[in-house]
């Protein structure tokens, strides 16, 4: 009788070991999930959101790009022809910034904004792009764009060239928020 008796606390101190061991490792599969997920976090939070934001903005670039060359195929060709009015065009490049969210400026080679969307534009004074920044119309795509006194906030901006008759004539220039 003493032997079995040896032997069922050596089945109880078997069985505690045992239950030992599976708390030990249930508590180091806790620490590595919770570890794997706040480093999922950091890095979805940090690199991620940056690849995401740069694809918006590419995306933001290739819709305002189109959009410029629709204006230029559909409205340039027309006034440049002396068959739409300027307060036509404008008009026209209102509604469809509005669409857009985006101010749309028409641009003739010397530099001058002679249409802008942008409300009470007519009451101001003419912007005179090569006055702020005489490479800006060389640049397609702009990814931070800052002009003082003229835009309210750092803008995306797109500059597409107008050719009419194998010359550029002008340049449409479409700006969008960053945010």
């Amino acid at each position: 009788m003493g032997y079995r008796i040896q032997i069922r606390s050596e089945k109880i101190t078997e069985r505690h070991a045992g239950g030992y061991m599976k708390r030990y490792l249930w508590i180091k599969l806790l620490i590595c999930y919770i570890f794997s997920a706040v480093l999922m976090f950091v890095l979805l939070n940090t690199y991620g959101a940056d690849r995401y934001e740069k694809k918006l903005i590419e995306e933001k670039k290739s819709l305002l790009y189109n959009e410029a060359a629709s204006i230029s195929s559909g409205y340039m060709t027309g006034f440049y022809n002396e068959e739409l009015s300027l307060p036509y065009l404008t008009t026209q490049i209102k509604t469809i910034g509005s669409i857009l969210d985006a101010r749309i400026w028409i641009v003739n080679t010397g530099g001058l904004v002679i249409s802008d969307t942008k409300p009470d534009a007519e009451n101001e004074e003419p912007i005179k792009i090569f006055d702020i920044d005489s490479d800006f119309l060389d640049e397609t795509f702009h990814n931070y764009t800052i002009m003082k006194d003229v835009l309210s906030e750092p803008m995306i901006s797109v500059v597409y060239r107008v050719f009419y008759k194998y010359q550029v004539r002008g340049y449409i220039v479409m700006h969008s928020a960053l945010s």
